[in-house]
């Protein structure tokens, strides 16, 4: 039998990386990361929250809930805005579920409450 010598323009298989004895990351310990930057970086906080209400413009709600149930979860938490917002912290966990349907008033007042709390003023721009 023939062998020939390897292509030089193939490339070569990269090996698979050894194997960890750390567990894989899972969604909640990718929620926890993300919460506990928020808690420690104003910048990674701010621009979340900033681009939560992008994608609620864009129409992807099943997101921005995604984003701000966690954001709320790692600044104010439900218990604080339940009582700025006189709602339950159980109808604003609700509100911001995957299978969760916020009234518009609700929501822009969360919103509201979360640029208070937080010092920060969001600001909607056209783009071309």
């Amino acid at each position: 039998m023939h062998q020939t010598s390897a292509d030089p323009t193939m490339p070569e298989a990269n090996p698979a990386p050894p194997l960890s004895d750390e567990a894989p990351l899972t969604l909640d310990g990718m929620r926890e990361q993300v919460k506990g930057r928020i808690r420690t970086d104003d910048a990674f906080g701010n621009a979340l929250l900033s681009e939560a209400i992008e994608v609620l413009l864009a129409d992807d709600m099943a997101t921005a809930k995604s984003v701000l149930f966690d954001y709320i979860d790692a600044t104010i938490g439900f218990e604080e805005l339940s009582r700025q917002a006189d709602l339950t912290a159980a109808s604003l966990r609700d509100m911001f579920s995957p299978a969760g349907d916020p009234r518009a008033a609700d929501l822009f007042r969360v919103i509201g409450l979360l640029q208070q709390s937080q010092g920060i003023r969001l600001e909607v721009s056209t783009a071309a």
